[in-house]
């Protein structure tokens, strides 16, 4: 029985507590998280003759606690503004270092008229388990990984702003453009091999991204014949020094083109005929 057969485990344990006040024109609401990260980001189990050019391994286990707290506050300030912000303070703990990153967000909505609406958004996020995916065509792998000492967070910064207008009682029309920055994305040296490399991790790297583009909708809501029309157009780069002689590249992501048509009818209450049309640009590898 020859085989090679390559996993990687990721388990949870988190827990939420939440709360929330409500007044006539405004909510608040506030709370705290927690979530144990335990990953063995890379076992391989081989038999056969296989153990002959290759023998079994499995790298070291990682367990990263990630602790956040949060507040957001909503409220109405007039007939045509109402605002979200909100502020989360998030915390990560591995052996010997932690980190800590605020992540604030604001968003606004203007109401043009009684159908029309301008929408506008920006926000700070952080990740603590990276996903480090090697797009080979033979062997396509994703592997998680959490922060550790030297394997720092990612952040990223997202700015949107769409515009929305509700054609008739059935038809909505929405077309949003938005930018996001990247700093400490992870990637890897040309040449690693995710799966046959317990110690993969001296082979990691982190640069920077950026992501840009538009998308527009157009959706049928109401009656027996119900659907959408959607279209984007995309950018995905990536920027590592030690890859491309440090400049800029297509990243796996950067599908340029992402169109689609869903069209669904009702019969009655019971039955309904659905289909589903979407054209995608192939993914960079």
């Amino acid at each position: 029985d020859n085989r090679s057969v390559a996993s990687s485990d990721i388990e949870d344990i988190g827990t939420k507590l939440l709360f929330s006040k409500k007044g006539s024109e405004s909510l608040i609401i506030w709370g705290a998280d927690w979530t144990r990260h335990e990953v063995s980001p890379s076992i391989l189990n081989v038999s056969g003759t296989f153990s002959e050019l290759f023998g079994s391994s499995s790298s070291p286990g990682r367990t990263a606690h990630e602790v956040a707290v949060h507040a957001q506050y909503e409220w109405s300030v007039s007939s045509r503004w109402a605002i979200n912000s909100g502020v989360r303070t998030s915390m990560a703990f591995v052996t010997n270092k932690k980190y800590i990153v605020p992540e604030p967000r604001i968003s606004a909505r203007y109401k043009i008229g009684k159908d029309e609406s301008l929408k506008l958004s920006y926000s700070r996020m952080a990740q603590y388990v990276h996903r480090i995916s090697n797009s080979a065509i033979t062997s396509p792998t994703d592997i998680w990984y959490p922060v550790t000492d030297s394997i720092r967070p990612q952040t990223a910064h997202q700015v949107s702003i769409a515009w929305q207008r509700l054609l008739s009682r059935k038809i909505y029309v929405s077309i949003e453009s938005y930018y996001k920055s990247m700093d400490d994305i992870i990637g890897f040296e040309e040449g690693t091999n995710l799966i046959f490399n317990p110690d993969f991790q001296s082979k990691l790297i982190q640069g920077k991204g950026s992501a840009y583009g538009i998308e527009v909708l157009v959706k049928k809501e109401a009656g027996k014949f119900t659907g959408w029309i959607s279209y984007s157009l995309s950018w995905a780069w990536r920027k590592f020094d030690e890859l491309n002689a440090g400049a800029r590249f297509p990243s796996r992501y950067d599908r340029r083109h992402n169109g689609a048509v869903v069209m669904q009818y009702a019969f009655h209450k019971k039955w309904s005929v659905s289909a589903v049309w979407e054209f995608i640009s192939g993914s960079r590898f």
